[in-house]
Order: C-alpha cells, then structure tokens, then sequence
C-alpha cells in the first residue's frame, strides 16, 4: 500500500512539501514502483496542477547512467511525442 501525503523519497518517509528548481512544488506522493515515485505537484508561479516522476536513486559508478535512467528518458520522448486531448501533456 502507498502511503498517501508528502513524500521525502531521500528519506523515506512522510516530509513536507518540497520545491524541485524553483519551478515545481511537489505536495503529494500519489504511486511509488520499484523504479520511481509519482508526485502530484504544482508549476510555480502560474500554480498549475501536474504530475512529477521521480528516478529512485540508484547504486551506480559515478557518471555512469543506467538501464533504468535510459529506459526512463525512453519513455519521456515517447510520451512527448504523443499529442491528444485524453493524454496528459509532456515538456
């Protein structure tokens, strides 16, 4: 089971709100997988709703990415790619 509120996923557990660049408030942890976290968050300042997917951090050589950091960009161009009405937009 997920646990449903802010998520800290450096420290694993419940902490509040955090900003990733100035750009993205994240608020709630709405999925986690083996891979990554699935963020609600809103855009700063125009304060948008959208989701943020974050990597878990994996254990690897410095500099080095990995499958799972390749198959994450993978599907970021994909999605990108993709343009309906019923598919949530990608930048």
């Amino acid at each position: 089971m997920v646990e449903v509120g802010p998520y800290c996923p450096a420290h694993g557990g419940v902490h509040r709100p955090f900003s990733i660049a100035g750009r993205y408030e994240v608020d709630t942890l709405i999925a986690a997988g083996q891979a990554s976290f699935l963020f609600g968050a809103h855009a700063v300042p125009a304060g948008r709703a959208v989701t943020v997917k974050i990597l878990r951090a994996p254990a690897r050589a410095s500099g080095a990415v990995t499958e799972a950091e390749q198959r994450f960009l993978r599907d970021a161009a994909a999605l990108a790619a993709l343009a309906h009405d019923h598919i949530a937009a990608t930048w």
